[in-house]
């Protein structure tokens, strides 16, 4: 299914390079070049099954550190209340990240979804895997069920 991104702001490969930088990562590859192109963008559909459950991908979040919604705040955020070390790239209307983890290794991250007031609720909180690629987050994105 095709996306369409609205509402972007501008971005450079600067920022983009200054946020790997900032954590110590790489990102994965289809997601610098959306992001790029659509950084804080809305797409368009926007749901996503997570464990049985539909989900809105409501943005991306900013990689531009001086924007307000941007993935240095909310990272430091999940990765707090959570444990890991998680970076958050994309929010819900709820107050929920889509994240990228990078814990499992030295490869591309594994996308997970957190749910902030479960992480809140109980100690032992884990995310909930979303897809083993940023490309199978994109690939997973439909129109809304109806009931």
């Amino acid at each position: 299914m095709e996306i369409n991104w609205t509402l972007s702001e501008p971005t450079s490969k600067t920022d983009l390079d200054y946020a790997e930088k900032q954590f110590n990562v790489t990102f994965p590859k289809e997601y610098s070049e959306l992001v790029l192109k659509y950084n804080a963008a809305y797409p368009e559909p926007n749901c996503v099954c997570v464990s049985g459950k539909e989900r809105v991908f409501e943005s991306l979040l900013s990689i531009n550190e001086a924007d307000s919604e941007n993935i240095f705040e909310y990272s430091e955020i999940v990765s707090e209340n959570c444990g890991k070390n998680l970076i958050a790239f994309g929010s819900d209307p709820f107050g929920n990240y889509w994240c990228f983890d990078y814990n499992n290794g030295d490869g591309e991250p594994v996308i997970v979804y957190y749910d902030h007031e479960s992480a809140f609720e109980y100690e032992d909180y884990e995310p909930q895997f979303v897809g083993s690629s940023f490309r199978e987050l994109l690939d997973s994105i439909t129109e809304p069920q109806e009931e």
